[in-house]
């Protein structure tokens, strides 16, 4: 059994309940998450995934879909298509998936649509759901502080590391028990495809870059040039992968008849703004193609752009006009809209314990 991990930060940062988890595994751990990227990166890695037949698969974007959700980039119908699509190649290898909704500071004080659309998931079609934001929602008014339970707006505090680590592995062996009746039919269909960086670079080619998370092979997109991708009228792309490390450049995208930009600006560490790192970008205004498929420019540095972004940054002096892009995630059919099953009951793997969670976050959390 190998045990794979498809999600955010919250499943690579130092300290947590992943980290904890993997140290003490007796199992073959698969990590596959990247960082600050909503749900349409778990699409863009599926092809990383080799899932079998009694795998265990852990997914969590909820905390970084709040953002995307907030800033209109995507709704709720938007993600159960990404669900659906990861939960359908999971479930057709025989493998097992657990939903993770992990708590963020604004979840903490106010609704947030991106965790009903989880929970709504869930208890549409019976995946097995751990709701820590639930549990963790509840914390402060049984004895501790927010700042008690979060290390900053996205991550539980190290102290429920403990904690969370048994909780994935109760969930384990409850889905390896009892294998949930899970109503894929009800699963939105939508189909998508990755374009490699070898199929779209143009005469600059390509650069591979690594870290400890990541290495990849990256199509190179410099000032004055262009990347032209054959996509026909029936695809259109949805986001790509990139280097926040590169110089980058306030990016067009234009197809047939529409045309999008965006700032892929997006160094995290202005001491060290080159360092490799991997983003999702996710299009607001996905671009169809046609007869002439998609070209990819950089625009000058002073150009608008018409893409919310959350993660742009300031323009560094010397750093401006190269992209790299490990690749590009296309959507080729979307049929149907998911309908939410209001009266079923989620599946969830804490059920019953949500008061004694509840306290034991409060024992950690406040206990020198």
């Amino acid at each position: 059994m190998t045990i794979f991990f498809l999600g955010d930060s919250n499943f690579l940062i130092s300290g947590s309940g992943y980290e904890l988890f993997t140290k003490n595994s007796t199992e073959e751990v698969i990590n596959l998450s990247v960082g600050a990227s909503p749900s349409s990166v778990g699409i863009f890695v599926l092809p990383d995934a080799n899932f079998c037949e009694g795998d265990v698969v852990f997914i969590s974007y909820a905390v970084n879909e709040a953002a995307y959700i907030l800033q209109g980039i995507v709704n709720s119908q938007v993600v159960y298509r990404h669900l659906s699509n990861i939960l359908s190649k999971i479930i057709s290898a025989g493998a097992h998936p657990i939903i993770v909704i992990f708590p963020s500071k604004t979840g903490l004080t106010i609704d947030l649509e991106s965790d009903e659309a989880y929970r709504n998931f869930c208890k549409t079609t019976g995946v097995p759901l751990i709701d820590l934001a639930d549990i963790i929602k509840r914390s402060p008014q049984s004895g501790c502080s927010i700042e008690q339970v979060m290390m900053d707006d996205a991550h539980i505090q190290p102290k429920l590391s403990s904690l969370i680590a048994d909780l994935f592995n109760d969930a384990i062996d409850q889905v390896r028990i009892c294998k949930p009746n899970i109503r894929s039919e009800l699963f939105v269909n939508a189909q998508y495809r990755r374009l490699a960086a070898d199929a779209i670079a143009n005469e600059d080619g390509t650069i591979f870059r690594k870290s400890s998370l990541r290495g990849a092979n990256m199509a190179v997109l410099k000032e004055g040039k262009n990347l032209q991708i054959a996509l026909d009228e029936s695809e259109e792309i949805h986001g790509m992968m990139i280097n926040m490390g590169a110089p980058g450049g306030i990016v067009e995208i234009q197809g047939e008849n529409q045309k999008s930009s965006t700032s892929l600006v997006t160094h995290w560490d202005n001491e060290n703004p080159t360092s490799f790192m991997c983003i999702f970008v996710h299009l607001r205004q996905p671009v169809q193609g046609g007869d002439a498929g998609i070209q990819v420019r950089i625009l000058p540095k002073n150009s608008k752009y018409t893409e919310p972004l959350l993660h742009d940054r300031t323009i560094l002096p010397d750093l401006y006009g190269e992209v790299h892009i490990e690749g590009i995630l296309v959507a080729t059919a979307s049929t149907g809209k998911f309908s939410v099953l209001d009266d079923a009951e989620p599946n969830s793997l804490i059920a019953g314990r949500e008061a004694q969670l509840t306290q034991e976050v409060v024992r950690l959390t406040t206990t020198p």
